[in-house]
């Protein structure tokens, strides 16, 4: 559920999250919006790492979303995302964390996590060009670049990608072969092993 605070409001919105690091970086807006489900997920990260957890850019306002470079849709206009750091935890960790407790859209960034609230799955990898630690007094630039999750049945240019990567015959299908290959790369790589080709899977592949 979405809730629209009033930027004046200090709530505390679960254990170890208040409102006030939700708030658009803009210094300007009079509103944030914050999505319920989205600080369950932070909780739960917070409580599975036992260490603090950053918020680098949670709600923004559309003018500031604009001069940050973000997304014109992007589900940080309606409170349902945050660029997160967890202190002492590598962004690749938090974001196989996330994965495995059902979180849908994850952006993993060289230095932080994007965690969404969305419904609908979709994650990307990303680098930053130009990063400040200013948490969103500049824009930060970069290059990400949007990757199906892949599993058995599955028909993609993309498959004959992780097919090359994994050593397998390339054929552009998702066979049987291919999620036995997936499958020992992630035992090698000591991930889930699960057999399809999720977020963290492809970080490992494309070493990200």
């Amino acid at each position: 559920m979405i809730i629209k605070y009033e930027r004046s409001d200090s709530a505390q919105l679960s254990r170890n999250f208040r409102l006030g690091e939700f708030k658009c970086k803009c210094g300007k807006c009079d509103v944030v919006l914050v999505d319920t489900c989205l600080v369950d997920i932070l909780q739960k990260i917070r409580d599975h790492f036992g260490a603090p957890v950053d918020i680098k850019s949670g709600y923004r306002c559309k003018s500031h979303n604009a001069n940050v470079g973000g997304d014109p849709n992007s589900s940080h206009m309606q409170g349902m995302a945050a660029d997160i750091r967890v202190k002492g935890i590598e962004p690749r960790e938090v974001a196989k964390f996330a994965e495995s407790i059902g979180v849908k859209r994850i952006g993993l960034y060289d230095s932080f996590v994007h965690i969404g609230s969305g419904v609908t799955k979709r994650f990307w990898l990303g680098h930053e060009g130009t990063v400040v630690d200013t948490f969103g007094a500049a824009p930060v630039r970069t290059c990400v670049v949007t990757l199906p999750v892949l599993k058995r049945g599955m028909k993609d240019e993309t498959v004959a990608v992780v097919q090359k990567l994994v050593g397998c015959d390339v054929d552009g299908s998702f066979r049987p072969a291919t999620e036995a290959a997936v499958r020992k790369f992630q035992e090698d790589a000591g991930l889930g092993v699960d057999g399809s080709v999720g977020p963290v899977t492809w970080a490992r592949l494309l070493g990200v």
